[in-house]
């Protein structure tokens, strides 16, 4: 894989890089995914106390 570039030249993995970046875009995902039902959950019961919506459903 690196047969042509010289020995002790420092390489970076490109797996790791973009593991990472796969990371952060699933956390962004999760993160808008969880501020979009909260913003329905307060559009609905007009509240997002998860107390206060379990003794709405009742």
């Amino acid at each position: 894989m690196f047969a042509d570039i010289p020995l002790k030249t420092p390489v970076v993995d490109p797996v790791v890089q973009s593991l990472t970046l796969t990371d952060v875009v699933v956390e962004a995902t999760v993160t808008a995914l969880l501020l979009a039902l909260a913003l329905q959950a307060h559009k609905r019961f007009g509240t997002v106390d998860p107390d206060e919506i379990a003794s709405l459903t009742g």
